[in-house]
């Protein structure tokens, strides 16, 4: 049962709707926070890689003379200061032959962390993500000949702070958005899921009803007006031909009304004639049989009498006519 609830809830075409707001801010969203990392990643890695080349350069050509005399108290003066500087955890100067001559800081490095050694080069924003320092290498020339490297890292743990700085604010925003968008979504489907509301309750009193003459006003001239308005159409349609069907069964009424008193007047008179046909038949056979046996009867009593030959041979004659005649008289009046 509840989940009969659930399904009919959200087969309203208001929640759809607000769902519909709801998922597409959402993916708005989504794509837009991923965008903001990443665009916050790549401001990040092109700050990382020109602050660490700018240093660098720098520290670079103040520690070149050092770096030149491998004089390791003038190298270690040059690049002390790296101490002080912030997100920089070490920084060393070596010989061409790769001896070192000063560092300073310490650090551990993955064989997966960044190492940069053109320092013009773009950073990869990917490559940062899954780097937890970087290391950029840059010549140290004096007097227009090289005489070592310098090696400068730094780490990139102030990166997951500016992410989900970036995140907060992406997300606060998308909140407000979403709050705004479901607002004018809830002012503006009223427009939409309101006459469809009012067309699906009177469609269901329609339905238990069977009452036609109900109509909506069509309100709108956008598609949902139309469909209102095909409604309107139809159910007038309906009303009409349901009009046309009660005259029509009216006049059938009528009409079979009509016919039934025609079929019983001429019942009425079929029967008359029917009683007038037997009294005609009764009185025509008493009339014709009596008279008839009467002389069948003389006819029979002459026969037997003392009579000449002749006569008696001619009373029988008339008896046996008289028998074949009666005959034919009852054959005539039964059939009748």
């Amino acid at each position: 049962m509840l989940a009969g609830m659930i399904k009919a809830r959200f087969s309203s075409i208001r929640v759809r709707l607000l769902l519909l707001v709801v998922l597409s801010i959402t993916l708005a969203q989504a794509i837009a926070l991923a965008l903001s990392v990443w665009q916050e990643v790549t401001r990040y890695a092109v700050s990382k890689r020109e602050t660490l080349a700018s240093t660098a350069e720098v520290l670079a050509a103040a520690s070149a003379r050092a770096t030149a005399g491998r004089d390791v108290n003038a190298a270690y003066q040059a690049i002390r200061a790296v101490g002080r500087m912030d997100g920089i955890t070490f920084a060393g100067i070596e010989a061409l032959d790769g001896q070192p001559i000063a560092d300073v800081g310490a650090t551990e490095q993955l064989a997966s962390d960044l190492v940069i050694s053109d320092a013009t080069a773009p950073l990869s924003a990917l490559a940062l993500l899954s780097s937890r320092s970087v290391e950029i290498s840059v010549p140290v020339t004096f007097e227009g000949n090289r005489v070592g490297t310098l090696r400068l890292i730094a780490d990139t743990r102030d990166l997951p702070g500016r992410l989900w700085s970036a995140v907060g604010i992406t997300s606060i925003g998308a909140l407000i958005a979403l709050v705004l968008a479901l607002a004018v979504a809830l002012r503006m489907q009223g427009s939409i899921t309101g006459p469809l509301r009012a067309l699906t309750k009177v469609m269901s009193q329609v339905e238990r009803s069977h009452d036609y003459s109900i109509s909506l006003p069509t309100g709108t001239k956008d598609e949902v007006g139309v469909l209102v308005g095909g409604f309107n159409a139809m159910i007038a349609d309906i009303r009409e031909r349901d009009i046309r069907l009660a005259q029509h069964l009216e006049h059938l009424e009528r009409e079979v009304e009509s016919r039934t008193q025609d079929f019983r007047n001429a019942a009425a008179e079929a029967e008359s004639a029917n009683r007038a046909k037997s009294d005609f038949l009764a009185t025509m056979s008493h009339e014709i049989r009596t008279p008839m046996n009467g002389i069948l009867v003389m006819a029979e009593l002459l026969a037997v009498a003392e009579l000449p030959h002749r006569a008696r041979r001619q009373a029988e004659v008339i008896a046996r006519s008289g028998q074949r005649l009666l005959a034919i008289i009852n054959d005539i009046l039964d059939f009748s």
